[in-house]
């Protein structure tokens, strides 16, 4: 006979919390419910995506975007995020790159131009300066593109995944090269 190791009632097959039972462990399904909602308390979703608390920009609770948590002011003064390239059907051989600290966060509020919500991320570098890197990512696109407007650049979206790629092998290597030299 087993009891709940929280409120000390007998456990029945009927009362047991089912994810508790599963890990070998015994409590009721009161206590697994008010433990639950306590821990969900304690944690930050976007969009139904669990956000950890190392995020710079971490605070408890359910939003739709950051932009529902924070001010606009506040995510520009974050450096660490993402720079991303997105494109979209309706401007073929366009490809805009962007920063933001949550590129599938940006995707989701980038609508301008396109009432089919139709954007999507084809490339993406998580980076310490997403607003340096994107500089960066803009003088290499500009040498690589046709033509450029804005942060939209006129490139062959293969090529642009390929400049991503590139970038992000470049910083592995040098990070391997900085861990070596400090070993």
């Amino acid at each position: 006979m087993y009891t709940c190791n929280s409120c000390g009632v007998t456990l029945k097959e009927s009362n047991w919390a089912d994810s508790w039972k599963e890990k070998g462990r015994t409590q009721c399904k009161s206590c697994s419910q008010q433990y639950n909602n306590y821990s969900n308390k304690r944690r930050m979703y976007i969009n139904g995506k669990y956000i950890p608390q190392k995020h710079p920009l971490w605070k408890p609770g359910r939003y739709k975007s950051l932009d529902d948590a924070w001010s606009h002011e506040q995510i520009e003064r974050t450096s660490e995020g993402e720079v991303y390239a997105i494109v979209n059907p309706a401007f073929p051989d366009w490809v805009k790159v962007g920063k933001a600290v949550n590129a599938d966060d940006r995707c989701n509020g980038y609508q301008t131009s396109s009432p089919f919500r139709d954007y999507s991320i084809i490339a993406r570098l998580t980076t310490d300066n997403r607003h340096e890197k994107e500089v960066e990512m803009h003088r290499i696109f500009t040498h690589f593109s046709e033509d450029r407007k804005g942060e939209w650049f006129r490139i062959d979206k293969l090529k642009a995944i390929k400049i991503f790629n590139h970038q992000a092998k470049t910083f592995f290597q040098q990070l391997s090269k900085g861990l070596e030299d400090a070993a």
